[in-house]
């Protein structure tokens, strides 16, 4: 998945912490589901951090035609 790898641009930052990994992920329905490893947890302990990895995480995904 392409949110493993971080941003492409050198002036950005990283939505994810470097423990960040997707575990699987299917769709049913035309709704997409993630298994995310517990990992990159500790790393998201500030609210901040957190909302800014799921906006990312939600963005992906809903940016997928299969996705609604």
């Amino acid at each position: 998945m392409a949110l493993e790898h971080g941003p492409a641009g050198k002036d950005l930052s990283a939505a994810f912490p470097e423990a960040f990994q997707v575990k699987s992920a299917w769709l049913e329905e035309n709704v997409c589901y993630v298994n995310l490893s517990s990992a990159a947890l500790p790393e998201l302990t500030e609210p901040q951090r957190l909302m800014l990895a799921i906006r990312a995480l939600v963005r992906s995904l809903c940016s997928l035609d299969a996705v609604e």
